[in-house]
């Protein structure tokens, strides 16, 4: 069990505040960032066992007053249950999550998932939209997102190489 632990220090060293999330599961950080108030956006996870003994994850995103450490709004997007997900906070504090979903039929990955996701600063749903189904690259990766001035999306993750045993299979 993982519990997530977040402190302020000013520049002199001088601890200032702590901030402890625990869950009866894991929980784990994946980014922080500061919303246009200059609050703390956490960017965090739960982690649980799936229904096919395997580990999914709720994204939770957290906003820690940046002078008390104290939570000012939790958001857990339990809809959203995936193996990987990464996410990104917009210049107008919106929400852009990717979540990656491994299919399994019986024991063996058949293919793969990916989808993304807009939400505006309060968790509400703007967009909603498929990227790939059944796709048969296998993931490694939780994916990393980047949105830019004008909200082009940039995502990367990592998936099997072509390159194997000495060859290129291309």
């Amino acid at each position: 069990k993982c519990d997530i632990e977040i402190e302020k220090i000013d520049k002199n060293g001088k601890y200032l505040w702590k901030q402890t999330i625990s869950s009866s599961y894991d929980d784990l950080i994946e980014k922080i960032d500061f919303d246009s108030e200059g609050n703390l956006i956490c960017f965090t996870r739960t982690r649980y066992s799936g229904d096919m003994d395997f580990l999914k994850n709720i994204p939770i995103i957290l906003k820690v007053d940046k002078n008390t450490g104290n939570i000012i709004s939790k958001i857990e997007f339990n809809d959203l249950r995936n193996d990987y997900f990464g996410c990104y906070k917009g210049a107008d504090d919106s929400i852009y999550i990717m979540t990656i979903n491994e299919v399994k039929i019986g024991d063996k990955k058949e293919y793969y998932n990916l989808y993304f996701y807009k939400y505006d600063k309060n968790g509400k749903l703007i967009k909603h939209t498929v990227i790939a189904e059944k796709s048969k690259y296998k993931i490694h990766s939780q994916p990393l997102l980047y949105v830019d001035s004008v909200r082009n999306i940039y995502c990367t993750f990592e998936i099997d190489g072509k390159y194997k045993n000495g060859k290129y299979n291309g």
